[in-house]
C-alpha cells in the first residue's frame, strides 16, 4: 500500500473515513503534528465517490450492524443465556 511522507519526513497513517460525506474513503492523517502542537492535516486517497454511494452505504452498514447484533442474540439464546418470551 503507498504511503505519504510529509514535508518534515514523518510518515503519514492511512485512515479510513466512516462520516455520511465521505464513507469508506481512505486519506493520510498527519495527526503527528496537530499532536505537537501544529497543524494536523490530510489528503485524500482515494477520489470522491458518487452520490449513489454516499446514500447506500450508511444503509448496509446499518444493515450489518444489526445483523451482528441479531448473531449474538442467537448465540447467548443457544447457550442458554438468554430465553425467549
Amino acid at each position: 500500500m503507498a504511503s505519504s511522507i510529509c514535508h518534515c519526513i514523518r510518515l503519514a497513517k492511512i485512515r479510513c473515513s466512516w462520516t455520511y460525506a465521505n464513507p469508506g474513503r481512505r486519506f493520510y492523517d498527519f495527526e503527528l503534528h496537530q499532536n505537537a502542537g501544529g497543524f494536523g492535516s490530510f489528503v485524500w486517497l482515494d477520489p470522491l465517490i458518487c452520490e449513489h454511494s454516499i446514500n447506500v452505504m450508511p444503509e448496509l452498514l446499518g444493515s450489518v450492524d444489526r445483523l451482528q447484533v441479531e448473531m449474538k442474540s442467537a448465540r447467548q439464546r443457544e447457550k442458554g443465556e438468554i430465553r425467549d418470551g
